[in-house]
């Protein structure tokens, strides 16, 4: 199987990643004390220039395609608070009604956006920390990009999280159409 995913830090290390056809950046932030999560995904095309001096971030001049994710456990003591007002590891620039609800047989919850998050004109990925994670995810072997995201994430949501299948699919089902936005709009813009 050809290669679909790369860590981003560590390619732009080792000056294994080409960007000349855009790409997506898949990244997770785990929350220190429970199971809380923040997946973030950027779609981007276009990219003008990465500014990258091996240091904790790196950021792209393009606009940047953002669909949010939160792996929410039924035991999160704050689950009632608007996502964009928790604290600052935990929050992401949405309301309630910007996100889809998929609530899991164990009654954890999984929360994805109804739509991309567009930031114009750059966008900053923030190098993981222990147990985070950023991967490059590119086309390869027929699939797409976007494709390879979606088993990507299906893979996580899967083996670390132990979503059902049922779930699971509902779950990809929002995040692909995300995608699809960020393709349908690239496509018209180029």
């Amino acid at each position: 199987m050809a290669m679909r995913w790369i860590s981003l830090f560590q390619g732009l290390k080792r000056g294994d990643i080409d960007f000349g056809n855009g790409g997506l950046v898949v990244s997770a932030r785990f929350h220190n004390r429970s199971n809380y999560t923040i997946f973030e995904t950027v779609a981007f095309d276009n990219i003008k220039n990465i500014a990258y001096g091996g240091g904790d971030d790196v950021t792209f001049q393009s606009d940047g395609y953002r669909v949010f994710m939160i792996y929410e456990p039924r035991t999160y003591p704050k689950s009632f608070q608007e996502p964009y007002l928790r604290e600052p590891d935990q929050a992401i620039p949405l309301r309630w009604n910007e996100l889809d609800k998929i609530e899991l047989p164990n009654r954890n919850q999984v929360f994805v956006s109804k739509e991309p998050y567009i930031s114009y004109g750059s966008f900053t990925v923030e190098a993981p920390s222990d147990g985070d994670f950023a991967f490059y995810i590119f086309d390869s072997g027929g699939d797409s990009m976007e494709r390879n995201a979606v088993d990507f994430v299906d893979r996580v949501l899967k083996e670390d999280f132990e979503v059902p299948t049922k779930s699971r699919a509902a779950v990809m089902e929002l995040f692909a159409a995300n995608l699809a936005i960020f393709r349908r709009d690239t496509a018209v813009n180029s």
